[in-house]
């Protein structure tokens, strides 16, 4: 096993890949409050976790209001979630940020379609195409489930809601 310091350092990188996602305070205290020892200086915080997922942990610690600026920062009212589409789809990636080890697989499906029209899906390469349907031996709807997936994934790692983009969407047409 590496020196605690150099593991300390790879955190250290991990971590601050996601600076432009999260305030830079927030950044250094979630850093500081993970990297914390144990009393024999031989494993840090997050490696003493039983499970791990380092954007889901920074979005949780967002979502949470952690961070210095956070606590100090006036909170800004969202608006409440509709009750069509978008509403529903926000209640699911709420729902998928709090237990994403529940959700089955095959829920995310029949959201493709309604994300693909309304350009909410995460743009994938060629190449993650070509992945994605070679992981799914060409199955399609599993693919979509897939996308599906992984583009909430994105949000539940940058901290944003669907309602999140839509008010962006609304304030730059503006």
């Amino acid at each position: 096993m590496k020196p605690i310091e150099l593991r300390e350092a790879d955190f250290k990188r991990a971590v601050e890949a996601y600076k432009g996602q999260y305030k830079e305070a927030m950044i250094q205290e979630f850093f500081d409050y993970w990297t914390e020892p144990n009393k024999s200086n031989t494993k840090m915080r997050f490696e003493l976790e039983k499970t791990w997922h380092l954007g889901r942990r920074l979005a949780r610690w967002a979502s949470n209001g952690f961070g210095v600026m956070e606590k100090t920062k006036p909170q800004i009212e969202k608006p409440k979630a509709r009750d069509d589409d978008f509403g529903k789809l926000d209640k699911l990636l709420s729902e998928y940020k709090r237990r994403p080890s529940e959700f089955p697989f095959d829920a995310f499906g029949k959201w493709y379609d309604f994300m693909k029209a309304h350009k909410l899906l995460k743009p994938f390469t060629k190449e993650e195409v070509d992945i994605l349907i070679e992981i799914y031996k060409g199955d399609k709807e599993k693919c979509r489930c897939a996308v599906v997936q992984r583009t909430l994934d994105g949000y539940v790692n940058a901290g944003l809601m669907i309602s999140d983009i839509i008010e962006m969407r609304q304030k730059i047409s503006a």
